[in-house]
C-alpha cells in the first residue's frame, strides 16, 4: 500500500558510560563486573556436543550459527532441542531432558546443501500434533525441510521417528500466486497456536518476505498465504536512487501481551550506497498484524499490507521508525524481543557520527570496519507508543550481530557476538548497561544464538555457539547461565570431553523416493530409475522382439514418494532420462492425487533426456505409462523391452 511517508516518533536517548570503556573502542576487560543492583551471571555448563562441527567460514559466518536463526535452540515443556551439522554435511538433531540431563543426538537424512553460511537450520515444534520441524536453509534454493512423528516428545529419540528430507514444502497449494519452492532465512513462529514459517523469495536486492502457514493435519501439510512485502518503488537517498530491494527481518515475532505478530526490519537496496564495498541496509521499520500475518498496519494502525495480494509493505509506506542512514554500516537481521508488559525492543548496530568520521565520511569495507566500528543500539517502543534508542556504551568488538533478551524482571540481556554478556534494568529505562559475563577463551566464531524462552521462565540464559576451529571444523557448544540476585558461585569449567556423539543414521519414517515397475529384468530393478544415477537404469522384462512396450500392452514405472500425504510431491515438471537408444518414445505421465489416478500429459520423447512440464499438483505417487520404446534402430512393434535410467520432478516455479 502507498501512503504518503508519516516518520514516527523517535525519541533518541545516547549514553556514554565511560567507567565501562575506557579509551573509547577498547574491549570490556575478560572478567565479571557489575554494580549492586545490575544482574550478574555464572555459569552453570559449557557443553561440547560436537567437536568437529562444520566450520568453514562464509561470508565472515558459519552454517551452524547465524542470527536469524528461528530457531536452532529452543525449549518446549521440559525439553531443549539444538540441531547443527558435522563436518562432512550430515544434519543432527539432539535434546536433553532439563535442567542438566544429557544430549542425544542423532544424525537425520539430510545434507549441508553448499557451504554458505545462509543455509543454517531453523526449529519448531508444532502446538497442534507435536511434530519438530526442522527448515534447512539454502540460498534461493531448494525448500529442504524434515519433519518428525506426532508427539515426538514421547516417541522413541530415532532417524526412524523422522520423515526424509523433500526438497520442498508440502503445500496443499503449491501453485499458490507467486509460489517458488525456493527460499533464503526460513524463520519459525507460534501465533495464536499455529505454527508459522516465514522466508525471502528473491535475491538480496530483489527479495520479498513469504509467509506460509502449518495445517496440523493428519499429512503435515503447509498452505501458502504469500508475500507480504514488496521490492519494487523508488528510493532515494543521500547518494543516489535505487529501483529493488529486499526487507530483512530484524524479527519476526509474537507479542506475549496482545497475540499480535510484529516484525521489524531494514530495507538494502540496489543502487544509493555510498561505496560498494559497504552496506547498502538503511532505516529501522515495523508493523504489525492481529490476524496471523494476513493484514499488516503501521506503527499507527494504518494497513500497509496484505499478504498475498499486490498490495504489500513497501518502501513507500509510513513504515520507518527509527531514521538510520544508508551510510552507517548497518547490519541486517540483528533482533528483536518482547518484555514482560508487551512493549517490542529491537537490537541494531551501526556506526556512530564520531566513528563515521573516523573512517573518512564513507563506509567502504562492511566486515573490517564493522569489526572495528560497530556499535550496539536498543531501540523499544514505550508504553505511549514512542520509539526510544540508545547507543550502548560499548563496541561490538566483532562483525556479527547481537541478540536481545528479557527476564523475568524486564532485565535486558544482551549477547554481543563476541560473547560479552551484559544487562541493563527496566528500572533505569535500560541506561545502566554493566558486564555480567565474559569468558575470552570460549572464542565463538562470529556470533551466538539464544534460547527464546528459558531466561524468562527458569532464570537461564541457554546459549548455542560454535568455537573457533582449524578452519574446517569446530566445537559445537551449548552454555548455560544462571542469571539474578543468586548468581553468585564460581562459574563451571567448560567441558573438554564431548556429551555422547550422534547416533548414526539408521533410515527414515519414510524412505523417499522408491520405484517398482509392471516387469523388470533381475539385474536391472525399477529402483535403478530413482538411485540419483544416469549410469545405472530399470529395464524391463522382454528380450525377443515384440515384448517390448506397446499401446495394448505398456510398460508402468511408478515411483513413490511416501506412504501418506505427509510426504507428498509438489511436481511441475517432470524429467526422464533414458538408457539412449532404449528409452521410451510415447508415454503418458500419470500422478496420484487425493487417492486417484490423474493424466498430467501424453507425450513423445525423443532419444534424449527430456522434461515435461505438467500441471501443478501435490502427489504420493507419479507413474510412467510406456507404450512405445526406442531399441537400437528396431521398429517400434519390434522393440524388445524399455530402459529408464533415471525418473526426476521439480516442483512449481
Amino acid at each position: 500500500m502507498t501512503i504518503p511517508l508519516r516518520r514516527s516518533r523517535a525519541v533518541v536517548l545516547l549514553v556514554t558510560l565511560a567507567a565501562l570503556l575506557a579509551g573509547g573502542q577498547t574491549a570490556l576487560a575478560p572478567s565479571r563486573a557489575f554494580a549492586a543492583e545490575a544482574a550478574p551471571a555464572q555459569r552453570l555448563s559449557d557443553h561440547l556436543l560436537d567437536p568437529a562441527a562444520h566450520a568453514r567460514v562464509t561470508y565472515e559466518g558459519s552454517v551452524n550459527i547465524g542470527s536469524f536463526q528461528q530457531d536452532v535452540l529452543l525449549t518446549v515443556d521440559n525439553l531443549q532441542y539444538t540441531s547443527w551439522y558435522r563436518e562432512d554435511g550430515t544434519v543432527v538433531v539432539s535434546r536433553r531432558t532439563l535442567p542438566g540431563g544429557t544430549w542425544q543426538s542423532l544424525e537425520l537424512d539430510g545434507r549441508l546443501a553448499a557451504n554458505d553460511s545462509h543455509n543454517t537450520i531453523s526449529m519448531a515444534v508444532s502446538p497442534s500434533d507435536g511434530r519438530l520441524h526442522l527448515a534447512l536453509g539454502t540460498h534461493t534454493g531448494a525448500q529442504l525441510y524434515v519433519k518428525s512423528v506426532p508427539d515426538i516428545a514421547t516417541a522413541a529419540w530415532t532417524s526412524r521417528s523422522f520423515e526424509a528430507v523433500v526438497r520442498v514444502l508440502p503445500f496443499t497449494n503449491p501453485g499458490g500466486t507467486g509460489n517458488t519452492g525456493l527460499w533464503t532465512y526460513p524463520q519459525f513462529e507460534v501465533n495464536r497456536g499455529q505454527l508459522l514459517l516465514t522466508y525471502r523469495e528473491g535475491i538480496t536486492h530483489a527479495g520479498e518476505q513469504t509467509l506460509v502457514r502449518y495445517n496440523g493435519d493428519a499429512a503435515g501439510t503447509w498452505t501458502y498465504l504469500g508475500r507480504f512485502t514488496d521490492s519494487t518503488g523508488t528510493w532515494t537517498g543521500p547518494y543516489g536512487s535505487s529501483s529493488s530491494r529486499y526487507s530483512y527481518l530484524h524479527g519476526f515475532g509474537t507479542n506475549p501481551v496482545t497475540g499480535d505478530l510484529e516484525i521489524s526490519f531494514s530495507w538494502r537496496e540496489r543502487a544509493g550506497w555510498c561505496n560498494s564495498g559497504g552496506l547498502g541496509n538503511h532505516d529501522l521499520g515495523y508493523a504489525r498484524s492481529s490476524d496471523g500475518g494476513l493484514t499488516w498496519t503501521d506503527d499507527s494502525g494504518r494497513v500497509t499490507g496484505r499478504t498475498g495480494t499486490s498490495d504489500r509493505i513497501s518502501v513507500r509506506d509510513p513504515h520507518v521508525v527509527v531514521p538510520i542512514s544508508i551510510n552507517r554500516g548497518l547490519i541486517n537481521q540483528e533482533a528483536q524481543t518482547f518484555d514482560s508488559q508487551g512493549r517490542v525492543h529491537v537490537m541494531t548496530s551501526q556506526f556512530n557520527d564520531a566513528d563515521l568520521a573516523a573512517i573518512g565520511g564513507c563506509h567502504t569495507s562492511t566486515y573490517s570496519q564493522r569489526a572495528q566500528y560497530a556499535k550496539p543500539f536498543h531501540h523499544w517502543r514505550d508504553a505511549q507508543g514512542t520509539w526510544r534508542s540508545m547507543e550502548l556504551p560499548f563496541y561490538s568488538n566483532s562483525a556479527g550481530r547481537t541478540k536481545l533478551l528479557f527476564d523475568a524482571q524486564d532485565t535486558a540481556w544482551v549477547v554481543l557476538p563476541d560473547g560479552r554478556v551484559v544487562t541493563a534494568t527496566a528500572a533505569s529505562t535500560w541506561s545502566d548497561w554493566q558486564l555480567a559475563f565474559s569468558d575470552p577463551a570460549a572464542d565463538p566464531l562470529a556470533e551466538l544464538v539464544v534460547d527464546r524462552t528459558r531466561l524468562q521462565r527458569d532464570g537461564v540464559l541457554s546459549m548455542a555457539y560454535l568455537q573457533v576451529g582449524d578452519g574446517i571444523r569446530g566445537g559445537f557448544r551449548v552454555t548455560d547461565l544462571r542469571t539474578g540476585p543468586g548468581a553468585t558461585g564460581a562459574d563451571a569449567q567448560r567441558d573438554t570431553t564431548p556429551q555422547p556423539a550422534p547416533v548414526d543414521y539408521t533410515g527414515s519414517l519414510v524412505p523417499a523416493p522408491t520405484a517398482t515397475a509392471s516387469t523388470s529384468q533381475p539385474a536391472y530393478p525399477a529402483s535403478l530409475a530413482v538411485d540419483g544415477r544416469a549410469s545405472t537404469f530399470w529395464v524391463s522384462s522382454g528380450t525377443t522382439e515384440g515384448q517390448g512396450p506397446q499401446p495394448t500392452r505398456p510398460e508402468t514405472l511408478t515411483v513413490t514418494y511416501g506412504q501418506s500425504a505427509s510426504t507428498a510431491q509438489a511436481i511441475g515438471s517432470v524429467t526422464v532420462t533414458p538408457r539412449v537408444g532404449y528409452g521410451p518414445r510415447s508415454l503418458r505421465i500419470e500422478a496420484l492425487v487425493n487417492g486417484a489416478w490423474t493424466t498430467l500429459g501424453t507425450y513423445e520423447m525423443p532419444n534424449a533426456a527430456a522434461t515435461f512440464d505438467t500441471p501443478d499438483v501435490l502427489a504420493r505417487q507419479l507413474r510412467l505409462v510406456v507404450t512405445a520404446a526406442y531399441d537400437n534402430g528396431r521398429a517400434p512393434a519390434a522393440a524388445r523391452n524399455v530402459q529408464v535410467a533415471e525418473v526426476s520432478v521439480r516442483a512449481p516455479v
